[in-house]
């Protein structure tokens, strides 16, 4: 058994130090945001560690690793590599397509994002504007303080997602569908917490927003 146990930290050990020679001195999409938003120093662990804080859903966690490292599909990578018919964006076909339009400057995503303030953070009683700084680290809110602060960041991983996977499936964006898709989510999760016996956990992970949307 102590063999055992002793082959496995080394086995770890020869894994991490592979991993460690392997990984790049410098990681190009950590050097685009720091430009894109102004900041010569991010807390790059914290960043990754963010949508494993918020939610337990693999989905949600493969996406917000593939914006962090900027490789969520647009339509100007796709022209360029051949796969798509036009450089530019799905919903204004008037600008080229690129992570910063898609997620904020095209102005049906500025539409959206006003309505996601206007019909959920303010019923929420957030009074904090979004921003791209906010979408980018899924952090309107100190997620370590309150419930409040967990369901608003939370919400705007959903809502980034749900960007993307209208822009997939070609559908307009509307703040009720979003919303739909919100409590489908919840819906789900219920659920799984029945069948695990964890509907305590539920409650205090939903109860906010349902209090405010769902009365």
């Amino acid at each position: 058994m102590k063999e055992s146990i002793k082959n496995t930290k080394l086995g770890r050990y020869v894994y991490r130090t592979l991993i460690k020679q392997k990984a790049p001195n410098k990681i190009n999409a950590q050097d685009k945001w720091k430009t894109t938003l102004m900041e010569d120093s991010i807390d790059w662990k914290s960043k990754y560690m963010k949508p494993i804080k918020l939610t337990n859903e693999t989905k949600l966690r493969e996406f917000k690793f593939k914006f962090l490292n900027r490789i969520v599909p647009n339509n100007s990578f796709l022209f360029k590599c051949k796969i798509g018919s036009s450089n530019l964006c799905e919903f204004c076909n008037a600008n080229p397509d690129s992570l910063e339009h898609m997620f904020w400057k095209c102005q049906h995503i500025q539409h959206f994002w006003t309505q996601f303030t206007s019909h959920i953070l303010t019923p929420l009683n957030t009074n904090k504007n979004v921003c791209f700084k906010n979408i980018v680290r899924c952090n309107l809110l100190d997620v370590s303080k309150t419930n409040i602060n967990w369901i608003v960041n939370y919400l705007i991983l959903m809502a980034k997602y749900f960007i993307f996977r209208s822009k997939c499936l070609n559908q307009i964006l509307v703040i009720t569908v979003f919303q739909t898709y919100v409590k489908n989510r919840m819906v789900v999760e219920e659920v799984i917490a029945t069948m695990n016996d964890k509907l305590n956990q539920y409650n205090a992970k939903w109860q906010l927003y349902k209090n405010t949307f769902l009365e």
